[in-house]
This record gives structure tokens, C-alpha cells and sequence, in this order.
């Protein structure tokens, strides 16, 4: 993705020596003002508040006119997308919506009739930005990403600054491989909407609702959360249809809690059919949220780095 000029911006860049020869470096663009452009156009949505979005069109869509009305409400945000004046004859295409770090997740299909069309999802993010595009299977969004429609930065609201992670490796000119040490990889930060635990009634059982990531359309999924006596909150997630883990990948539950800590919570074992799996476990943690990621079996990751599979929301 080309990201547009910020005004007024200021690029942080931030250097730690690892090891002996390593050099770690983390950016940032600090923002304080809107785009020059609408190549990056992330905003934060306010909670309760309903915006109104306008989309930009590109070449491909040149006479189109599109709107999405974006409301938030808690962990769960409701896109209404109407988009009408298409005079290509392209029947359809797939809605994302893409996140700070420039993750996109698909929230479903625009199909177009005589030239119009509607599209009304969910998504557990809240600060996001909306592309609609006829490739189908998209994770991120690049410059060579065929891009129809791209949400603009309403009157009011600032850009919500993205976040590149860069890993630098460089050894002096006379150190040999074996003096080299690898350069330590930075942990994710992933958006997870927290369960508000204080709220739900102490033994009684709350189901949950399970938004899967791009690629796991048809799994479905049961989640029960239940807070018991002693502080603990016992967490059930049953699953059908799951798409088996690439090899040498496993499924790895994780909570984060307020303070942007992760524990891992146990991995997704296989009951009866193959594309079944179960998790039982539980916590001490007074609120928290849940997601699921795709980890490497022989990491044994002590917190989260792989692509997030599903997201655990009210």
C-alpha cells in the first residue's frame, strides 16, 4: 500500500542493539492531522456515535458512489455499505475491512445489480479502514492490489497512524556467521475486543460469538464462557468444519488483558471427525479477550506472533 504524505507528521524510529551484532528497529508515523491523500485512511469509530463514510472510487469504478453508515457499539461494530452509479460490468465484489497494522479482513461479497448494491456486516474492529475490491482472498492491501472503492477520512476525525515493525540484521564486516546472533522479532499487537467478565451473571452460562479470519468461511463455532465462584472463568469452544492447521502449524488459544498482556490458554485439540476441535480451560483473570492464532508447532510460543484465525467477541 502507498501511504500518502501525513500533515503534520513526524517519523519515529526507534533502534535496540540485540545481542552482539544485531540491530532491532521499530517505526512510526505520529499523526496529527489528516491525509494529503486517501492512501492510508484508518480511523478510530467513536463508541454509540453513527459516521458516515464516503468512498472514494478509483479508475475501475470511476462513476460510482458510495457511502457506508458505521456504528459501534461496545466490542462490535455494524457497517451498513451502499454503493450505486457502477457502470462496469463487474457483478460483484468482496468488502475488507483493513486494521492499523494494514491487515485486511474480508466482511463479505458487494453483489451489483443494474449498477447498485448493499452490503450490511460486522466486525470486532474499531478502528479500521474500509476497500472494496474484486480479488478475492486478500490479507493485506499493497499497491498492486486492484482497489475499486476506499473509504475517505470523514470532517473531524484523524488518521489513525500505521504501524510498520521493521527487523534489521546487520554484523560487522570481520564477524564471522558464527559470531552473529539473530536479531529478536518484536511481539504483535493485535486488536481483541475484551469480554467484560465483571458483567456476566457468576454461574450461568454466556455464549459467545466466534468472527473468523479470511479463508474460514463455513466453520462454525461454540463458544461458552462461565464465571465461577473463587474467581475463576471456566471458557468451552467447541468447532465444525475447521480447516486443518498447515504442516508443522497448530491452533493456539490466547487472553489478553487490559494491559495488553498475553497468556496462552491451551491449543485446539481434534474430537471425533477430523475438521472437529474442542478447547476446555480457564482463568483467573478478572476480564479479558480471547483469539485464536496459527503458531508453529516446535515454537512453543510463550506469547502470541502468528495471524490471528478467530476473534472471540459479545
Amino acid at each position: 500500500m502507498t501511504i500518502g504524505l501525513l500533515a503534520p507528521a513526524l517519523a519515529i524510529t526507534l533502534c535496540v542493539a540485540v545481542g552482539l551484532m544485531g540491530v532491532s528497529c521499530k517505526n512510526w508515523a505520529l499523526v496529527s492531522g489528516p491525509t494529503q491523500d486517501d492512501g492510508w485512511t484508518v480511523i478510530e469509530y467513536p463508541d454509540g456515535q453513527e459516521v458516515t463514510v464516503e468512498l472514494k472510487p478509483t479508475a475501475s469504478m470511476a462513476n460510482a458512489k458510495s457511502t457506508a453508515r458505521v456504528m459501534r457499539s461496545g466490542n462490535e461494530t455494524t457497517i451498513n455499505l451502499d454503493v450505486s452509479g457502477v457502470t462496469t460490468n463487474e457483478k460483484s465484489h468482496e468488502v475488507y475491512v483493513v486494521d492499523s497494522l494494514g491487515n485486511a479482513t474480508l466482511l463479505g461479497t458487494l453483489a451489483i445489480t443494474d449498477g447498485s448494491g448493499n452490503l450490511t456486516a460486522k466486525t470486532a474492529l474499531s478502528k479500521f479502514m474500509i476497500v472494496v475490491s474484486p480479488e478475492a482472498d486478500l490479507t493485506a492491501i499493497s499497491s498492486e492490489t486492484t482497489v475499486s472503492l476506499r473509504s475517505t477520512v470523514p470532517s473531524g476525525y484523524i488518521v489513525f497512524p500505521r504501524e510498520i515493525s521493521i527487523e534489521i540484521e546487520r554484523a560487522e564486516a570481520n564477524a564471522s556467521p558464527a559470531q552473529m546472533e539473530p536479531a529478536d522479532t518484536e511481539s504483535t499487537e493485535y486488536d481483541v475486543p475484551l469480554l467484560g467478565i465483571g458483567s456476566l451473571r457468576q454461574g450461568s452460562n454466556t455464549m459467545m460469538r466466534a468472527n473468523f479470519s479470511n479463508g474460514f468461511e463455513g466453520t462454525r463455532a461454540k463458544v461458552v464462557i462461565t464465571p465461577k465462584q473463587r474467581g475463576l472463568t471456566k471458557i468451552k469452544m467447541r468447532f465444525s468444519n475447521l480447516k486443518e492447521a498447515p504442516g508443522g502449524m497448530q491452533y493456539v488459544l490466547w487472553e489478553v488483558t487490559p494491559d495488553n498482556s498475553y497468556s496462552l490458554l491451551g491449543h485446539l485439540t481434534q474430537i471425533g471427525k477430523k475438521n472437529e476441535a474442542r478447547i476446555d480451560t480457564e482463568t483467573p483473570k478478572s476480564d479479558f479477550g480471547l483469539f485464536i492464532t496459527s503458531e508453529s508447532v516446535e515454537a512453543n510460543p510463550s506469547s502470541p506472533a502468528g495471524n490471528i484465525v478467530v476473534t472471540i467477541v459479545r
